[in-house]
């Protein structure tokens, strides 16, 4: 780049005698106008009578049909026609990343008027919430189902109006039943009834070992399948903020008994996901009792053959109430507005969208209506009239703040404790503690500072454009022939600064700031967030398996592309041009796609390698969900892919070695060996050192693989610091420490990065 611009000073561009002509100056001229122009759009006022909703796709129309939006489109029509002037804007999510894409455009001031989902408590605390106490009568409350409406209650006050009811209930195989000559219980059970009702299933093998498990279940967070063996009296947080029952470990013994005492459940169940766990019920059919989702309703229902039905969840001994199930309730939320009439018309929305005749539409979603006034909508249904009634008198998870992080912990102690990593009591025991430091570091977040965080971020603003000018006030001075080559320059150094600058910046900033996803302003608190990260014992694990994988990936990958490309250079340049498309085109191939490929090769039931060692009479292997095999399950992965890149470079590297030197080495009679060992290993250091920089760089930061295949599971067997940092900033928005983590994360991999160098670094020349 100094070279262009020294030469760009020698060329002396013909004078001309009208400034506009310049190329400098019209270059400047069209970037005045693009930011007169955005300055201009961004000034201009929304339209107070037009309201944006965001919102998932749901169900089609008809079986021909697309369309997954077509009866929000529809309700949108309906209420633009009985309101004359009002606009309806609606922009279509996707399941995958749609709840993401809502907290960042709520936190930067661009999102909607109107989203659905749960009660969001981080938004409320951040006061982007409207209440709408003031705009539901105690006659439209009654019509309400009471869990749904205490779903969207926070502190006593109103936040959205509930549109459905979703929830797990129990599930059972009437095919292995009736093998086993059992019949479901009418009434309520108990925990005792349960387990003699689940080792009958679990023992009717003819051989004396089981053919099918009696009972399976998940443990991960954010599934609530399994929580009414758990919490069957209700969760609700005391005055600890700790989840009332979680220092009772009575209900978690019992589950815990099912799996190690009863051996009513696989072992491993705990660490499957849900895909396992429908596979092992509805294909193989060797789970006889599992919690799913009331989702699973119509999918079986379409099967045809699958002869199943639910039942509540049992109740402990000497508690004649069934278990209440926990509920999932979806409602529509408005966001804070300023202009009364706009927030008028936005809760009247919001209401119309669960009137009763909209409500009906429900049954083709297959979820349980809000409203009372709905009726029965699956009349003609036996199996969903029971999943209405059970959900009906369900129970809510506690409205806080945290709680998906309380979630996380707690899910993850039990699931370390039930695959044997650790005893129950030290998981309740631990889990206890860490969400008790977790919400006392949550309650000591407050930003008194706000000013003074004001004041720092003005100076350090200042001064960064300070050092921004200085550079323009050099130039200006020159003579005006040489402003066209910066001129040339500005569009690639504006990206560098827009896209790579500027985010580095920011989050060296954000290191030092308390920035959450509720907070307007955030304030300075010094060290505090490194130290959060450095004492958070997830990312201390995550950095000991980030270290392991580093370890064996990075040596693997380098002396397998060298031991390639010395196979490959000998040879002729058409096999050599075969060799090389054949090792560099997996390499093509996206990451998602091929751990993809890999997560179903994994798979427990009819996984490719479980199969390949059934051939051979060996027994299966958990690949995903054993804890001692989980993160070698994800290093093979990376080690079993191709080096197509990292070959291409040493076989480049091969032929630039003068073949003088390889003949002088058969003159003094070296081997094929030692002219590889002695001349071609240490003439490629320096490609070596550039291989091994860019893969152990490349393994700091993995993260898509045990997004896809593990999710850091199970417990946290395979958490790195990659996913630790989006699992702070994206699941939970606290971007200070997320900046933190990346911080130390970038300080490890420049300490990597220099101990490479000194090791590797060669001054030989050829």
């Amino acid at each position: 780049m100094l070279s262009f611009i020294r030469t760009a000073r020698k060329i002396r561009p013909r004078r001309s005698s009208f400034l506009l002509f310049r190329p400098s100056f019209l270059f400047m001229l069209i970037v005045c106008l693009l930011s007169a122009s955005a300055l201009l759009s961004c000034g201009k006022k929304q339209n107070p009578l037009t309201i944006k909703i965001w919102e998932y796709p749901r169900w089609r129309e008809d079986d021909q049909s697309v369309d997954r939006f077509y009866w929000i489109k529809q309700q949108i029509t309906e209420f633009e026609r009985l309101h004359p002037g009002v606009s309806i804007e609606l922009t279509e999510l996707t399941w995958e990343h749609g709840e993401d894409k809502k907290k960042i455009a709520i936190t930067a001031g661009v999102g909607p008027d109107i989203i659905t989902g749960v009660l969001p408590v981080q938004l409320i605390e951040g006061g982007f919430i409207e209440s709408i106490d003031d705009h539901l009568t105690q006659e439209d409350r009654s019509d309400f189902l009471a869990p749904a409406l205490e779903s969207f209650t926070y502190n006593g006050r109103l936040y959205g109006v509930p549109w459905y009811v979703t929830g797990s209930v129990l599930f059972a195989n009437l095919d292995l039943l009736e093998q086993c000559k059992l019949e479901l219980p009418r009434d309520g059970w108990n925990h005792p009834e349960f387990l003699e009702f689940t080792r009958r299933l679990t023992r009717c093998g003819g051989d004396g070992r089981s053919d099918a498990a009696g009972f399976a279940f998940l443990l991960r967070p954010g599934d609530t399948g399994v929580w009414p063996f758990l919490f069957p009296d209700g969760m609700a947080l005391d005055e600890q903020i700790l989840p009332r029952g979680l220092g009772d470990a009575a209900n978690a013994t019992f589950l815990y008994n099912l799996v190690h005492a009863a051996r009513v459940a696989p072992a491993d169940c705990a660490a499957w996901d849900a895909e396992t766990l429908w596979q092992r019920f509805v294909a193989q059919k060797n789970i006889a009792i599992a919690p799913l989702g009331i989702w699973a309703v119509p999918r079986l229902h379409a099967l045809g053959d699958f002869r199943f039905d639910v039942l509540p969840y049992p109740a402990p001994s000497g508690n004649e109430t069934a278990a209440r199930a926990f509920i999932g309730t979806s409602g529509f939320v408005v966001l804070r507005q300023d202009d009364p009439q706009k927030r008028r018309l936005c809760i009247e929305f919001a209401k119309f969208l669960v009137r009763p005749d909209a409500q009906r539409d429900l049954r083709t979603y297959g979820v349980i209506p809000s409203r009372l006034s709905a009726g029965t909508i699956y009349a003609d249904d036996a199996v969903m009239s029971k999943v209405q009634r059970i959900l009906s008198a369900g129970q809510t998870v506690p409205r806080h703040a945290q709680w998906a992080k309380i979630d996380e912990k707690y899910q993850r102690e039990l699931q370390l404790a039930f695959l044997g990593e650790k005893s129950l009591m030290s998981a309740v025991a631990s889990g206890g503690k860490e969400i008790e430091a977790l919400i006392k570091t949550a309650h000591e977040r407050q930003a008194p500072e706000g000013s003074k965080a004001s004041f720092k971020s003005v100076a350090i603003a200042t001064a960064a454009l300070f050092c921004a000018i200085l550079p323009v006030l050099y130039l200006v001075r020159r003579r005006l022939e040489s402003l066209s080559a910066y001129a040339f320059l500005f569009p690639a150094l504006a990206i560098f600064a827009v896209f790579l600058l500027f985010p580095l910046v920011w989050v060296l900033l954000l290191t030092f700031q308390d920035f959450t996803f509720a907070q307007a302003r955030p304030s300075w608190v010094g060290f505090r967030n490194l130290a959060a990260a450095v004492n958070d014992p997830v990312f201390r694990q995550a950095a000991i398996n980030t270290l392991v994988y580093t370890v064996v990936v990075v040596p693997v990958n380098v002396v397998s592309a060298l031991v390639v490309a010395s196979l490959i250079c000998p040879l002729s340049n058409r096999v050599r041009g075969f060799f090389r498309g054949a090792y560099y085109l997996p390499g093509v191939a996206s990451v998602v796609v091929l751990t993809m490929a890999w997560r179903w090769m994994f798979n427990e039931s009819f996984g490719i390698l479980n199969a390949g060692l059934g051939f051979f009479g060996l027994p299966g292997v958990h690949w995903l969900t054993d804890s001692r095999i989980a993160l070698w399950s994800v290093i093979l992965t990376s080690i079993a892919r191709p080096p197509g890149g990292p070959v291409l470079i040493y076989l480049a590297a091969l032929d630039a070695i003068p073949k003088s030197l390889y003949d002088a080495g058969e003159l003094d009679g070296a081997s094929a060996f030692s002219k590889w060992w002695h001349l071609t290993l240490p003439l490629l250091r320096p490609t070596t050192l550039f291989l091994a920089l860019t893969i152990t760089i490349a393994s700091f930061q993995v993260f898509t693989q045990v997004f896809i295949l593990t999710d850091g599971g199970p417990g946290y067997a395979t958490e790195v610091v990659a996913h630790r940092i989006y699992t702070a900033a994206i699941r939970d928005f606290e971007f200070g420490v997320a900046a933190a983590m990346s911080v130390l994360l970038f300080a490890i991999i420049m300490l990597a990065s220099i101990v490479q160098y000194r090791f590797f670094r060669s001054d030989v020349e050829y």
